[in-house]
């Protein structure tokens, strides 16, 4: 991982920028929707959300750390929303390298409060 490169000393940036753009989970989404008639369910949006703000606060916390302890000079993280579900990642490095991936549409089923809800989801 390139964060672990930067740590080791192999490799030094003078500065590290991340920009995430995550879906708006206060609206209905495309993906997370139950199977039964294909409707919103506000507690998968709310899955969707905590997951969603988990792993940005985890690669927040990584990148940001990398300043304090003074491995490169600047480093931030920036977060938007947009109107849509997040159906593929996308990674531009130095705005010279691009890396695309879509997302597997799956159907589960999870426990939210102790009801199962059988949904179609991103996973990946």
């Amino acid at each position: 991982m390139t964060l672990d490169k930067v740590r080791s000393g192999r490799l030094a940036p003078e500065s590290i920028t991340v920009r995430l753009l995550l879906p708006d989970t206060t609206a209905p989404m495309a993906v997370p929707v139950l199977v039964d008639g294909l409707q919103d369910e506000a507690a998968l949006r709310q899955r969707a959300r905590n997951i969603a703000l988990t792993n940005a606060g985890g690669i927040a916390h990584s990148v940001e750390m990398l300043a304090e302890l003074g491995l490169v000079q600047k480093a931030s993280v920036q977060v938007k929303v947009h109107r849509a579900s997040s159906l593929f990642k996308l990674y531009i490095l130095n705005r010279s390298e691009a890396f695309f991936g879509f997302y597997p549409l799956r159907e589960r089923t999870v426990s939210i409060d102790g009801t199962a809800h059988t949904f179609y989801d991103v996973t990946g």
